[in-house]
């Protein structure tokens, strides 16, 4: 039963595309857009517009961090635009004069 199945599925061209074909090249594309072999670490850009102490313990905590690649940009407007057109992932900003802790390292102590 499962042969006269098969046989019949061969014939019809169309199935075989939606089956074997169509598969491979979704996976294809997918594969393409989003596997980046190069690079393990998720970039994020970081702004620090004289943040002090907190803005550099921030940026040492990115640095360390296993995961992320920090890269400085100049300005949080460029920040924005990198992440609007979507070649910086996540970013982040600390304003001059922070009191608190900023960006993704921001946790209660």
């Amino acid at each position: 039963m499962a042969g006269s199945a098969l046989r019949r599925m061969a014939r019809d061209r169309l199935a075989l595309f939606f089956i074997v074909l169509l598969p491979v090249v979704i996976i294809l594309i997918i594969g393409l857009t989003f596997g980046d072999a190069a690079s393990n670490r998720l970039p994020v850009g970081v702004v620090d517009e004289g943040a002090g102490p907190l803005g550099g313990e921030l940026r040492a905590q990115l640095a360390a961090s296993e995961a992320l690649d920090a890269r400085d940009l100049e300005d949080e407007d460029a920040l924005r635009k990198a992440v609007r057109r979507g070649s910086w992932p996540p970013g982040s900003s600390c304003p001059p004069a922070t009191t608190r802790r900023c960006g993704p390292a921001a946790r209660p102590r």
